[in-house]
């Protein structure tokens, strides 16, 4: 119901213009009200292992239909300091560069990052272009002194860890 339109709710019976906005501002203020008790409960966690990020990140990114590259910043004791999203590819594929990666980590001072994707499909194993991907941003992170931790991919019944698998 969220993401119906303002139009679409006008359809329904005894809706007109005014109430359908008022139930979109609501929507709206329910979302971020949501996304920002998460951000409060993710600061200062501290991230041991995958597990630890999956669940915060499986609610942000599993529901898209496309490939979401985001990037877990963490200090020198692995606490999260953000997560954020650094682009948003196509169906099956997403436009990463070390440039934007390490971008968002060099703004947050972070010691350690942990880079992570979804895989619209549910597909867990990663392809080709994972692997290279992978190699060339810690390749990158070492040149610049931060950590790649790991690169985790997920999706709705999981997720798939780099450091894991090795």
């Amino acid at each position: 119901l969220s993401e119906t339109s303002t139009e679409e709710l006008k359809k329904i019976k005894g809706l007109g213009l005014a109430k359908a906005c008022q139930l979109k501002a609501c929507f709206e203020i329910a979302r971020r009200l949501k996304k920002e008790e998460g951000l409060n409960k993710q600061k200062n966690q501290i991230i041991k292992k995958p597990k630890d990020l999956f669940p915060l990140l499986k609610e942000k990114i599993t529901n898209f239909h496309k490939e979401y590259f985001i990037v877990a910043s963490l200090d020198n004791r692995n606490k999260i300091i953000s997560i954020d999203a650094v682009s948003v590819g196509t169906l099956n594929s997403s436009l990463i560069h070390p440039r934007e990666t390490f971008e968002i980590a060099i703004k947050n001072h972070a010691a350690v990052i942990i880079i992570c994707h979804n895989h619209p499909s549910g597909e867990l194993k990663p392809s080709e272009d994972d692997l290279t991907v992978t190699q060339n941003l810690i390749k990158a992170g070492k040149l610049l002194g931060i950590e790649v931790a790991d690169h985790l991919i997920i999706s709705k019944d999981g997720y798939f860890s780099f450091k894991e698998k090795k």
